[in-house]
């Protein structure tokens, strides 16, 4: 398979993403467990972002107040 321009942008999004799409394996969409992964992967991206926030603030305000 080629490397792509999708592929690219999974690999910095999400890389478990990008390795189910670069196998072609695709989730079923009605099924419960999967809305139930897609939610979990959702709340688990959304915690990382929050916290690499709350990180580079904490970073920031040491570097310019000390």
């Amino acid at each position: 398979m080629r490397v792509t321009g999708t592929i690219i942008n999974y690999y910095f999004h999400c890389k478990r993403q990008c390795y189910l799409f670069y196998k072609r394996l695709n989730l079923e969409d009605n099924s419960e467990d999967v809305r139930i992964g897609k939610v979990l992967h959702e709340i688990s991206l959304t915690l990382t972002i929050v916290v690499f926030k709350y990180v580079s603030i904490f970073i920031w305000s040491i570097k310019n107040f000390v």
